[in-house]
């Protein structure tokens, strides 16, 4: 499950370019994932549409016309995939990680990398299938506007004497750093 899908395992594994009952669906021509799979009711997951990024739908498009895949975007010997779990503990191990890390944690790196990049909250919450409370309550600290009006605030002292016009362009001229 790539970050660029941001999708939880189970919409991914059943990913598929026909719609179908019990999948989730991927509409290459519209490039737009359905994740809610066909005949399942929605839950508090929040298994929402979304636009697929330009890169990947390339790769699945490439992935279908040499013959990789057929039916699911995750095929192991034309069988769709049920489980990460193999393939995810060889990646931990050729990347060396030692950590345990559930597949899951791309889906934090995600939003963790949207909201670094200074993506609209309410934008951001709808790609990762999530509200703006729970976004901005889990991530909203990595994004480069948290605190930054107060970080202004508490730095810089009013000067009665000075015009407001020049107060705004004193304070605009400054380079301010990027929290990480």
């Amino acid at each position: 499950m790539p970050p660029s899908i941001a999708s939880r395992s189970g919409a991914v594994l059943s990913a598929s370019l026909l719609k179908g009952q019990g999948r989730s669906y991927i509409d290459l021509e519209n490039g737009v994932f359905y994740r809610l799979a066909e005949g399942q009711r929605d839950t508090n997951k929040r298994q929402s549409s979304v636009r697929l990024p330009p890169r990947l739908i390339a790769h699945i498009c490439r992935w279908q016309a040499r013959g990789i895949i057929a039916t699911h975007v995750g095929e192991w010997d034309g069988v769709p995939v049920k489980s990460v779990k193999v393939a995810w503990a060889r990646a931990l191990k050729l990347a060396k990680i030692s950590k345990k890390a559930p597949p899951h944690t791309l889906r934090h790196t995600a939003a963790t990398w949207l909201m670094q990049q200074g993506v609209d909250k309410w934008e951001a919450a709808g790609f990762l299938g999530m509200s703006t409370v729970v976004l901005e309550r889990t991530y909203g600290k990595h994004h480069p506007d948290f605190m930054a009006e107060a970080a202004s605030a508490t730095t810089w002292k009013r000067r009665k004497s000075l015009p407001q016009n020049l107060r705004c362009a004193r304070l605009n001229s400054i380079k301010r750093p990027i929290l990480r």
